[in-house]
């Protein structure tokens, strides 16, 4: 099944899933139906990697794999992605992009979700976009603005590292200037609250003109 991000009855139609073959190397891809449901049926002593794809749509949910190898009865699996509909100057938070205190480079579990983002800009080659990065209320204010600048700078340089035409990218650092709590200056709040405003996110600026 495949679903839009926070509308769980609300499937996508014509996602695209592909369905890659590890063990034999070959791949194959079909289309979600009206309903967003999807049926393939997996060879035995096989390992399997299944992704969605759809263009203008950002994938939430991580690649999922099956292992078919061992299993001597007919068994169902089930694979459910999570959508989120990519539309102009509406901000996608990244989840898992996480830094080391007071750094700013590109840590491997960040590098996942960003090769998501890379994914979609493969995908959607008229796409242009700002990343951006923004911080809790603790530490000083003109501190908090040059830290997120540079991880959300960072952040473009490792897409540009991997292919991606920096013409399509912008970034920007907003400190604690966008928080989407409660917690400012001088208000207790638990550490989750506060990583809730420790956020990046992209967001789509403009379609270019067709390639």
């Amino acid at each position: 099944m495949v679903n839009h991000k926070g509308k769980p009855s609300s499937g996508i139609q014509d996602a695209q899933i592909e369905i890659e073959n590890i063990t034999e190397k070959t791949k194959e891809t079909i289309l979600t139906n009206k309903s967003g449901s999807y049926k393939v049926k997996l060879k035995a002593k096989c390992e399997y990697k299944v992704i969605v794809h759809k263009a203008m749509h950002f994938v939430i949910t991580a690649p999922q794999y099956f292992c078919m190898i061992g299993k001597k009865v007919s068994e169902n699996f089930t694979a459910n992605f999570e959508l989120e509909e990519i539309i102009i100057e509406k901000p996608i938070v990244l989840e898992n992009i996480y830094y080391d205190l007071d750094k700013w480079f590109i840590r491997d579990d960040a590098a996942k979700e960003l090769n998501r983002l890379i994914q979609v800009m493969e995908e959607n080659p008229t796409l242009n976009i700002e990343l951006s990065s923004h911080t809790d209320s603790r530490a000083g204010e003109q501190y908090n603005l040059v830290l997120s600048d540079k991880r959300a700078k960072a952040a473009v340089e490792y897409l540009i590292s991997k292919g991606i035409d920096a013409k399509r990218m912008k970034w920007k650092g907003y400190g604690e200037n966008k928080l989407i709590n409660q917690c400012k200056n001088d208000v207790i709040c638990a550490e989750e609250e506060h990583q809730k405003n420790r956020r990046t996110e992209f967001k789509a600026i403009k379609l270019a003109s067709k390639l």
